[in-house]
């Protein structure tokens, strides 16, 4: 392993070049790796090449990036089955980890995941399979450029597999760093305003894929004022807000109905031994689901209409209703809310029922039953019609 003297961004690469030869034998096997190491001693580059045939001969030559974060992208020449002497070289252009297997393959290996990584150390490591003979490998050239002032002095091997870490350098690079990292989210600039000197001070940046920009004005009167602050939420959450906001509207819908639903289910179960007020009940019940589906019905059209929601909302709206009139139908869903129990409960009551009663009137009506289903069923119907045509929509899209 050798510690750079002067460490320096991967960002900055601009080559990272290694000639490697394998000559073959059918009963040796082995790879040998040369690493671009970070401060954190996490590979950052590799170039490997070796034969891993145990009875055969199979060479290969490997280029890969392991982006912080984990996981690993990479290349490779495939299987070759005779000795080989080849070049591979790894750099960085326009953010991009770029390679070359000379004569064999070239590309990129995607964008760089943390451009500021500090490359500290370049390690030569050689392995064999479990007690089979090393295989033939040798390096004839280890180059690594940097577009940074850097020129580490000649490389040598002390045979150790640590190297040491100097805090002073250390806090360069981290001041650096930082220094960048300012210059690339503020931006100042001065204007004159009514004759007065006024300093301008933005500051855009993104943190966790959300977009912050903050304007601020200081001049001597005034030392610091917040003129602008705005964040913008990544298209990801704003798709799930989206759906979110349907699925919540349905929620509201169904509360609804539970009063409605709960009603005609009490009137039903009242006709048994039926009141003057029992038609009264029947018919409120049927009210509120007749106007609820209406107006939920409206609503949702309206919005798209208008362009407010899109079809897929729409879609989710709907599908959430039928779910939940499904679950009504099949004996899993409770006309029994906060507020449907409130409700019918002081209706109950105004009804003249005992106390007793009305328990038990609730705790009967709870489930829908026969002719309330079928009313259940007839709404449903109609909602599915209508989930069936944004669903036309979506695909004619």
């Amino acid at each position: 392993m050798y510690n750079f003297e002067n460490p320096f961004r991967l960002q900055g690469l601009s080559e990272f070049l290694v000639n490697g030869e394998l000559v073959m034998n059918d009963d040796q096997t082995g790879k040998m790796t040369v690493a671009l190491i970070d401060q954190n001693m996490q590979l950052a580059l590799c170039i490997y090449w070796g034969d891993t045939g145990t009875y055969d001969e199979h060479g290969v030559f490997h280029v890969t990036y392991y982006p912080e974060g984990g996981g690993s992208a990479s290349d490779t020449t495939g299987w070759t089955y005779t000795s080989f002497d080849r070049t591979g070289k790894l750099w960085v252009y326009n953010n991009q980890i770029k390679y070359d297997i000379v004569g064999e393959e070239s590309g990129s290996l995607g964008n760089v995941a943390n451009p500021h990584k500090i490359i500290k150390y370049v390690a030569i490591h050689c392995d064999r399979y479990s007690d089979y003979n090393l295989g033939d490998m040798r390096i004839h050239q280890i180059n690594v450029r940097t577009r940074e002032s850097t020129s580490p002095p000649p490389m040598y091997a002390d045979g150790t597999d640590t190297g040491s870490l100097d805090p002073e350098l250390y806090k360069k690079h981290a001041y650096e760093d930082a220094l960048e990292q300012v210059d690339e989210v503020l931006t100042c600039w001065w204007e004159l305003i009514l004759f007065w000197p006024v300093l301008n001070m933005q500051i855009q940046y993104e943190m966790l894929g959300v977009s912050f920009l903050i304007h601020a004005t200081a001049d001597l009167l005034h030392p610091f004022t917040i003129m602008q602050a705005e964040f913008e939420l990544p298209s990801e959450f704003l798709f799930f807000l989206d759906y979110l906001q349907a699925f919540a509207a349905a929620g509201i819908v169904n509360a609804i109905y539970q009063v409605g639903i709960g009603l005609l289910a009490c009137g039903e179960y009242l006709m048994i031994s039926p009141d003057p007020y029992t038609k009264a009940l029947v018919v409120t019940g049927i009210a509120i689901m007749v106007t609820n589906t209406a107006i939920a019905t409206f609503q949702c059209e309206n919005a798209v209409s208008e362009g407010v929601w899109h079809h897929g909302q729409a879609l989710a709206y709907y599908f959430a209703l039928i779910f939940l009139f499904c679950r009504y139908l099949i004996g899993y869903q409770s006309t029994r809310g906060i507020i449907s129990a409130f409700v019918i409960g002081k209706v109950l009551e105004g009804m003249g029922t005992a106390p007793e009663n009305v328990a038990e009137t609730m705790e009967y009506a709870a489930k829908p039953l026969k002719w309330t289903k079928l009313a259940i069923a007839s709404i449903l119907i109609f909602y599915v019609i209508i989930f069936c045509i944004h669903l036309a929509y979506i695909f004619q899209e």
